[in-house]
């Protein structure tokens, strides 16, 4: 039963952000264009900078660890997918929606709750992020059901246009290297 207690105190306050959410939407305190850009401003510019400053003094091992698992995840689910999912027009939205945490912002919010001020939160952002990122654009451009017939040499340029653009796996590069 302790466990039970601890667990929906963790969980309570996550919830109850959504509730309010959900409520003050319905009221028409908030819309969809504010939404819209509420969530641009936090993946663009306040998680990006939150990112590049708790990189310092990383714990390679940890970071390693997360990727390696991560890219484990996705390169077995994109497979089994090949295998199992027959429909194409699907399949990169499934195998993108399989692999793929919400790490950045449920995650976050979970480890706040259970272990307050958690160096972990950000490394394990650190490392699987940008490759559920970068994953995400090579599955979708090569999943995708587009008439031209780009080649693969075009796709791979394309997905790493794509990439590159990215401003959460940019401010980690920034924040490595710095």
């Amino acid at each position: 039963m302790e466990n039970f207690i601890y667990s929906i105190n963790v969980t309570m306050p996550i919830f109850l952000v959504m509730v309010i959410g959900y409520i003050l939407k319905q009221i028409g305190m908030l819309n969809d264009n504010f939404v819209t850009v509420a969530n641009k401003f936090n993946f663009k510019v306040t998680l990006p900078f939150m990112l590049f400053k708790d990189i310092a003094g990383v714990d390679i091992k940890y970071v390693l660890f997360c990727a390696i698992v991560s890219t484990i995840c996705f390169w077995v689910v994109w497979g089994t997918a090949k295998l199992l999912v027959r429909d194409k027009t699907i399949r990169g939205a499934f195998v993108q929606s399989s692999f793929r945490g919400s790490a950045a912002v449920m995650g976050l919010a979970f480890i706040q709750n259970i272990y307050g001020s958690s160096a972990m939160g950000p490394l394990m952002i650190v490392s699987a992020v940008p490759l559920y990122n970068i994953f995400s654009v090579i599955v979708l451009t090569f999943e995708a059901n587009d008439s031209t017939n780009i080649d693969k040499k075009a796709k791979i340029r394309q997905a790493g246009m794509n990439i590159c653009k990215n401003p959460i796996i940019l401010s980690i590069l920034a924040g490595l290297i710095v």
